[in-house]
């Protein structure tokens, strides 16, 4: 895929997000536009090492689900090939 074709992706999916979507989308694209490397523990904020530890947590309490189920989830919520 061009570079071309991934902006066009990418504001196609913008257009269809929700707020919420959004403003987790931007704080992505922050934390990712600032690092200088690959993320690190230390260069996370304190909510989303809260969260992470969160997802653990109910990783090992069985509330997981697995890759396979949200990929097909997502493929279908987005009409992508999965």
């Amino acid at each position: 895929m061009s570079i071309k074709q991934m902006k066009s992706e990418l504001l196609k999916e913008l257009d269809k997000a929700d707020e919420s979507t959004i403003k987790s989308m931007y704080d992505v694209f922050k934390m990712v536009s600032q690092q200088k490397g690959s993320p690190s523990w230390v260069d996370l904020s304190a909510e989303q090492k809260k969260k992470i530890d969160l997802g653990i947590k109910q990783l090992k309490e069985g509330k997981g689900i697995s890759a396979k189920k949200v990929t097909a989830s997502l493929a279908k919520k987005y009409g992508i090939k999965a």
